[in-house]
């Protein structure tokens, strides 16, 4: 485990404008990194946490750092954290929109009950 810094919390608010925009809220159990920073303003860092992804990659995953910023940014952000300074991005993160049809507004076909 590794934890945010000042450094990381700078960098995140410095580049907020570079994320897309979008409306209504995001999910609670997995707020986005920015959302930390913003939302928790008052927290010096967020935990970190480093999980291999399998007993024969060399891969880590550092679950917490969800975010959209572009891969230069992200690779900014990572080296800002302790134990992360040489790491090197495989895949960057990405953001996920959902839309959502209330179930009971369909028929069985899926097509929406008010247009057919």
């Amino acid at each position: 485990r590794t934890a945010t810094n000042a450094r990381t919390h700078e960098l995140v608010l410095q580049n907020a404008h570079l994320l897309p925009r979008y409306e209504g809220p995001g999910p609670r159990y997995c707020p986005s990194l920015t959302a930390k920073v913003t939302r928790f303003a008052g927290r010096d860092s967020h935990g970190v946490w480093l999980e291999p992804e399998g007993l024969s990659s060399h891969l880590v995953y550092p679950n917490g750092l969800s975010s959209a910023f572009p891969e230069s940014v992200q690779q900014r952000v990572i080296s800002s954290i302790a134990g992360l300074e040489k790491a090197t991005i495989v895949r960057p993160a990405y953001d996920v929109e959902y839309d959502f049809v209330d179930p009971k507004a369909v028929d069985h076909a899926l097509a929406v009950k008010a247009c057919a």
